[in-house]
């Protein structure tokens, strides 16, 4: 697979993995993501996708907030010099938006507000690219991915947020810790396992977790056929 020695020794125990192999290293080195936020979700989860070998992300941020972001293209070039990162700035115009995006294989949302995460299920669906998405709402956190541009009869986004329990939004400082660490690995997760052909596990399920509750679960999620997004006349 023509890594280098330094490629060979830095993932050598995910390349002895049958699910991983030469292949599959090789598929995630040549893998581009684009990711909406760094805020603590995205860090973390960034760090995971670096460490493994993800070849290629770029960060896209409000404007003003630019600074934020900074220092994590700077810890990620140090833990893994394969990695290119970008840091650019969030567009205001949506035809810019789906340029950026359209250069990455997967969407990747961890931004802060419902429309922005509603205006990448509508371009994810034009651009014909996974979308995979965290967020946390009334002390859970969820986790969930849209393949409705590609795989027939999946929910969009949209379909998701439409069937989860709609709870006010509650910031705890033990929120801080422990929530975000536990979405950002979950994200990690499910992007390497697309990224492989493994997966991902919550296309047709919102993965919804409470460390206060001591609560993981999955709910089933089945496409609105009349979804503002992706229901049939309005992709016709």
């Amino acid at each position: 697979m023509n890594f280098s020695e330094g490629q060979l020794e830095r993932y050598s125990r995910q390349i002895l993995l049958p699910e991983i192999g030469g292949r599959g290293q090789r598929r995630l080195l040549e893998a581009r993501i684009v990711v909406m936020g760094v805020g603590v979700i995205g860090r973390i989860m960034a760090l995971y996708l670096a460490g493994a070998g993800v070849g290629w992300l770029r960060f896209m941020v409000p404007r003003g907030v630019e600074e934020s972001g900074e220092g994590l293209v700077e810890s990620l070039v140090d833990l893994n010099p394969d990695v290119q990162v970008e840091l650019v700035t969030e567009p205001v115009d949506s035809e810019e938006l789906a340029l950026l995006l359209e250069e990455g294989d997967l969407i990747l949302d961890v931004s802060n507000t419902i429309a922005v995460r509603q205006r990448l299920n509508r371009l994810s669906l034009t651009l014909k690219k996974p979308l995979l998405s965290g967020w946390i709402l009334g002390g859970r956190g969820y986790v969930a991915t849209s393949l409705a541009g590609i795989l027939e009869g999946a929910p969009c986004l949209e379909c998701h947020l439409s069937q989860e329990q709609k709870e006010p939004f509650v910031l705890a400082p033990e929120l801080l810790r422990v929530l975000p660490g536990l979405l950002g690995t979950i994200l990690a997760t499910e992007l390497l396992l697309t990224l492989l052909n493994l997966g991902p596990t919550t296309a047709h399920t919102t993965w919804i977790g409470s460390p206060w509750e001591g609560e993981y679960h999955r709910v089933p999620v089945y496409k609105n056929r009349v979804c503002a997004c992706c229901g049939k006349e309005n992709l016709a």
